[in-house]
């Protein structure tokens, strides 16, 4: 018994040594697929778990605030913001050293909305679309000195978030900047 709670604390610092915890922070550009509107500016931010599961290859899991939508601001005077908890769960591809490429899927909650009308008014009720949603998240990304990484991220929506029964998903470009510890 003695031997096998040794290896079980073994093991979980050997684990540990090829693990990092960080935060992650940046910017995002999104829109709606199905509609020609104007890009919303919004941000993420959030933390990440990161196991370095075999040589080159890292598993990640995080959980992020991200503010998606779009702006029709010029064409019919409406912007729309949807506010996510989302959950990316990735698997990183290193090379060269301090460069790496990564692909998986990410799920998110609306945890609220708010529309600008052309009069003026807010409308911040969620009833008109998808309480959820899933998407695919492919990027590159690198580290710097010091724990700190950057990388680019294109979220692509996979349902549809039934915006006012319109068959629509979501699309993110990702700008960030992490730091490890």
């Amino acid at each position: 018994m003695k031997k096998l709670l040794l290896l079980l604390i073994l093991s979980s610092v050997g684990m540990q040594a090829n693990a990092q915890f960080g935060v992650r922070a940046g910017a995002n550009v999104s829109n709606i697929n199905q509609f020609a509107f104007a890009n919303r500016a919004g941000i993420h931010l959030g933390a990440y778990y990161a196991y370095e599961w075999k040589e080159n290859i890292v598993l990640e899991a995080g959980a992020y605030y991200s503010q998606k939508g779009y702006n029709d601001q010029k064409s019919s005077g409406i912007s729309e913001n949807f506010n996510y908890l989302s959950v990316p769960v990735i698997a990183r591809y290193k090379f060269l050293d301090q460069f790496n490429a990564f692909l998986g899927p990410q799920a998110s909650i609306l945890a609220g909305r708010k529309r600008t009308n052309p009069d003026g008014t807010i409308s911040q009720t969620t009833a008109i679309l998808r309480g959820y949603d899933l998407s695919a998240l492919v990027g590159v990304g690198m580290d710097l000195p010091q724990g700190f990484n950057v990388q680019i991220a294109y979220d692509y929506g996979l349902i549809s978030l039934n915006y006012f029964d319109f068959n629509v998903k979501n699309r993110t470009l990702q700008l960030s900047v992490g730091k490890s510890f």
